[in-house]
């Protein structure tokens, strides 16, 4: 009987060693449900309803676990409290990501319990609801330590209405932070908004920042008057200070500018409205371009008004004023040695017919 599925082997034929499916024992097994990742030392879970039994059972299973990812999972402060205490006893802990959860400020100070027993290096906090309480908790876990941290606290409303309190709280947390050896800070769009004329908390906050290695200051309320204290207190630049979307006009971001060119920061970056906003983080050549008005003076007199903001010097762009001066080597067009350019360029043939007529009664009225 004919089988749709190809030829059948005969019930005494030893199957052959090739058809033999291969050995899945040494293969990773490929995690299902919200389990996103399985390693030895490490736990990747995804869109959670809660602190279910997949989350303890792994938490339990690996007593020296060095990376904890939980992303985009309804924990709130209830499975923040359960995540905390079942890793009450560990001592591993180099990475902790706990980010959109719905965590607010009780759940990031039972998260923040963690800090002193574990060697963190990497704290993923971003898109909860974490407010000053949490802050002010996490300051107080990360007082006195050293060594390299990165801290993401983006997408939090980390300062609400007023936001007296918020700034106090990040000021607070931004000098204890001082004490690391290199800091990576992540306050993108968290309602960061103060008057730096009349804020103090505000002026130390800024005066701390620019000390770290890397800041995202992104998507917030920092104003003009923001942008020139930083440009006053600027001595060494961060490798990396994001400002983007934020109230600055174009005259105070050439101000801050000036005073990253001038204190060193070449290679360094600087990320405005101005530059390109898609560029990728590393991108080291972002360029702020500033063009003068046709009004000002001749193209010739006036110096190309380019600031670069991460300087790779062969990536300079020139103002739209000095563009114009390689205009000239249309005049080696004229010679008779060059036909083929003409033939290649269409719109350039017109022009190069123009110029024998104009030779012609020229040499007319030599003689």
């Amino acid at each position: 009987m004919g089988n749709c599925c190809g030829p059948q082997k005969a019930y005494n034929e030893p199957p052959d060693d090739v058809e033999t499916p291969p050995s899945t024992a040494d293969a990773p097994a490929t995690p299902s449900g919200p389990l996103a990742r399985d390693g030895p030392k490490s736990v990747v879970l995804a869109c959670l309803d809660g602190p279910t039994d997949t989350l303890t059972e792994h938490l339990r299973a690996k007593p020296e676990l060095e990376e904890l990812r939980i992303e985009a999972a309804s924990l709130g402060n209830v499975g923040a409290s359960h995540v905390a205490a079942e890793l009450v006893e560990s001592t591993s802990l180099r990475e902790l990501t706990v980010a959109h959860c719905r965590v607010a400020d009780r759940g990031c100070a039972r998260l923040a319990s963690l800090i002193s027993s574990n060697p963190l290096t990497l704290i993923d906090l971003s898109g909860n609801r974490i407010g000053p309480e949490g802050v002010r908790a996490l300051s107080a876990a990360l007082k006195g330590r050293a060594g390299k941290l990165t801290l993401l606290l983006d997408e939090n409303p980390l300062v609400s209405t007023p936001p007296k309190a918020g700034v106090a709280a990040l000021a607070e947390l931004c000098e204890t932070l001082s004490t690391y050896d290199e800091v990576t800070l992540g306050l993108s769009a968290c309602g960061l908004r103060f008057d730096s004329n009349t804020s103090v908390n505000g002026r130390k906050l800024l005066d701390t920042i620019i000390s770290f290695r890397s800041v995202d200051l992104s998507y917030n309320g920092l104003d003009d008057a923001c942008a020139q204290y930083l440009a006053q207190a600027l001595r060494t630049p961060p490798q990396r200070l994001d400002l983007r979307h934020n109230p600055v006009s174009a005259e105070g971001e050439r101000v801050l500018v000036d005073a990253w060119k001038m204190n060193g920061g070449n290679g360094r970056i600087l990320a405005l409205d101005a530059a390109p906003m898609n560029a990728p983080a590393a991108l080291a050549d972002v360029t702020v371009e500033t063009f003068d008005d046709a009004d000002d003076a001749p193209a010739a007199a006036t110096p190309a008004r380019v600031v670069v903001s991460a300087a790779k010097p062969a990536r300079v762009v020139v103002s739209a004023a000095k563009a114009e001066a390689p205009a000239e080597p249309e005049e080696p067009a004229s010679s008779p040695a060059e036909p083929e350019p003409a033939e290649e360029a269409p719109p350039a043939a017109p022009e190069a017919a123009e110029a024998p007529v104009a030779a012609e009664p020229a040499a007319a009225p030599a003689p």
